[in-house]
C-alpha cells in the first residue's frame, strides 16, 4: 500500500516538478559557462549536474549516492567564502534543524552577485521521517533571506494555473526562491 501511495504522489507531482524544472532552466542555465562554479546542496539521487555542460558543478549530500561529488553538511560548507556563482538547494531546507545557519553558509560561499535557487515544500506530506522539521511560509523565507540583496519568492500551486480562478491560491505546494547575494 505504501509503495502505491508513493507512486501515486509521484504521478500527481510530475507536473509540479516540471514547473519547478522550467523555472530552474530559465533562471540558472544562463550561468552555464566554463568560468562559473555551481554548488548543489543536498542533491540526493537527483543531481542536476547533467543540466550544466560548461560550468564546474559540484553535487553534495550528507549521504553517498551515485553522482555525489562530496559528502557535506549544509550547516558547515567546506568551501571558502565567495567560491560559487550559484547555489542550488531543492527540497533540503525542511530537513535541516538549523535553517538560518544553513542559509548563512550558502550566503557565505556565494560570490558577490551570486545566486541561490531554493525550493521548499509547503502543503506537503511529512517525509524522510524523523528528519522533516519545517514548512516555510513566504514570510519566513523573506525573513531567513533578509541579508540578500534581491529575493524573489514564487508560488507553485497544487492546482496550477487554475488555482487563481478557482480561488484556491492559498493551496501553495512549493515555494521557489531566486535570491541574489
Amino acid at each position: 500500500m505504501r509503495v502505491f501511495v508513493s507512486r501515486w504522489i509521484d504521478v500527481v507531482l510530475y507536473f509540479h516538478h516540471r514547473t519547478i524544472a522550467q523555472q530552474f532552466k530559465k533562471s540558472c542555465w544562463p550561468l552555464d559557462e566554463g568560468n562559473r562554479r555551481v554548488l548543489e546542496v543536498g542533491a540526493g539521487r537527483k543531481s542536476r549536474s547533467a543540466l550544466f555542460l560548461e560550468a564546474n558543478y559540484t553535487s553534495t549530500d550528507v549521504q553517498w549516492h551515485e553522482g555525489i561529488d562530496q559528502l557535506m553538511d549544509v550547516n558547515s560548507i567546506p568551501y571558502r567564502d565567495n567560491s560559487f556563482d550559484l547555489v542550488v538547494c531543492t527540497n533540503v531546507l525542511e530537513h535541516v534543524p538549523t535553517p538560518r545557519r544553513a542559509i548563512g553558509e550558502m550566503h557565505r560561499c556565494l560570490k558577490a552577485g551570486g545566486a541561490l535557487f531554493l525550493v521548499v515544500p509547503f502543503l506537503f506530506p511529512v517525509h524522510d521521517i524523523p528528519h522533516d522539521y519545517f514548512r516555510f511560509t513566504e514570510y519566513a523565507l523573506l525573513d531567513l533571506l533578509h541579508d540578500w540583496s534581491v529575493v524573489d519568492v514564487r508560488r507553485v500551486y497544487w492546482f496550477g494555473a487554475l488555482a487563481r480562478y478557482l480561488r484556491l491560491d492559498s493551496f501553495v505546494l512549493y515555494y521557489v526562491v531566486l535570491a541574489t547575494k
